[in-house]
């Protein structure tokens, strides 16, 4: 009665997980990367740490 399970299944999954966590991650991110820099136009980035975090906080 021992009945043996197929896993191969998994198989046809895996690659909707990946792409689903790479749709996810990338913006993921993107968004943390600009949340902690400052752009002053024409694509020039400098660093703002969590300054705007803690005077949302105050």
């Amino acid at each position: 009665m021992n009945k043996q399970v197929n896993q191969k299944a998994w198989f046809l999954v895996l690659p909707v997980v990946i792409l689903v966590a790479f749709n996810a991650v990338i913006p993921l991110m993107t968004v943390v990367n600009y949340s902690v820099q400052e752009t002053f136009g024409d694509n020039v980035f400098s660093w703002a740490g969590v300054i705007w975090f803690e005077q949302v906080l105050n």
